[in-house]
């Protein structure tokens, strides 16, 4: 037989449901703010005296000297850049790739304040940091006594180097470039590229040359699909003299005794108001054969090719 549940029903004053309304809590909806999350070179900048450059004291420095552990801005990284790796490894805290063992080398230096008591520990009281850093030639000799020198180390002399590049300081016509900004080139792929001559000729690699300076790539990969990769991108970065310098570009690829070969030739135009990050397709000419379509120097379309993504920092 089945069981008969029987209900009472029971009129519930105002004031009560009043009091129970009372001792419910109020429950506010959470604000949906997304926060971003950290990068490892975040908190690079973080640390002691990182918040402005090492050496001229701009705020807020997206470059560093690696192998000396100091973020420095972009005006001061284009010095750097210009004494060679051997002295300054220069990387973007945004653009590059960051290992874990370079944010090692970082880490270990304790920031920038704890660099600059080493770097700077003899610095002269009688030195205007700001007149130095004031135009180009004078930073760049404060730049290199500071850290190609080690003038200014407590065993240093204090003084600053006489001379750049075999010109005398008081000479009125310095023979030195003048950079206005940075450019990133990262190699995605290569399309038709053409085959080397040789026997057992390795994977074809690009080279980027401008103003005296020369930055070559890693080997590409075969695509599956046709034509070559580099994944990840390989990535270059060169000064620049001005908005409208000419990037050359040369493909290679070594025969089997390590000799490189040229496979093809092409360039890239950079121009005033480019946009920050810019895709582009680099018509390269065959140096193996004939021009094809009479188009001396220029590659035809549909012929080989290399996709770049280009990035200008302007020096300011």
């Amino acid at each position: 037989m089945g069981q008969c549940c029987a209900y009472r029903l029971r009129w519930t004053s105002r004031r009560e449901l009043q009091q129970v309304s009372h001792a419910v809590p109020t429950v506010t909806a959470p604000t949906s703010t997304r926060v971003l999350p950290e990068t490892p070179t975040d908190k690079l900048k973080q640390m002691p005296g990182n918040d402005r450059c090492a050496d001229c004291g701009r705020v807020a420095p997206d470059w560093s000297a690696m192998n000396h552990g100091v973020l420095v801005c972009i005006r001061c990284a284009g010095v750097h850049r210009k004494m060679g790796t051997h002295i300054s490894t220069v990387l973007s805290l945004a653009a590059d790739n960051w290992n874990a063992e370079s944010l090692s080398v970082v880490r270990s230096k304790n920031g920038n304040l704890a660099v600059n008591r080493v770097l700077e520990a003899n610095f002269p009281a009688r030195f205007d940091r700001a007149e130095l850093l004031a135009s180009d030639y004078p930073m760049e000799r404060f730049i290199r006594s500071k850290y190609e020198e080690g003038r200014f180390r407590k065993e240093g002399n204090g003084q600053l180097i006489e001379q750049l590049g075999g010109i005398a300081v008081s000479s009125s016509k310095v023979a030195m470039i003048e950079y206005i900004g940075i450019v990133f080139i990262e190699l995605l792929a290569g399309h038709s590229l053409p085959p080397s001559s040789s026997c057992f000729a390795g994977a074809p690699y690009a080279v980027f040359s401008t103003s005296g300076q020369s930055q070559s790539t890693s080997p590409a990969q075969a695509d599956p699909r046709g034509g070559n990769l580099w994944k990840p991108a390989a990535k270059v970065a060169l000064n620049c003299k001005s908005t409208g310098s000419t990037i050359a570009v040369q493909l290679y690829s070594k025969d089997l005794f390590g000799t490189p070969q040229v496979l093809a030739v092409g360039s890239i135009q950079l121009s005033k108001g480019m946009p920050e990050r810019m895709n582009q397709t680099v018509q390269l000419l065959s140096t193996l054969g004939a021009p094809q379509n009479g188009a001396a120097g220029t590659g035809r379309a549909g012929g080989p090719s290399l996709e770049v993504l280009v990035s200008l920092h302007i020096i300011t």
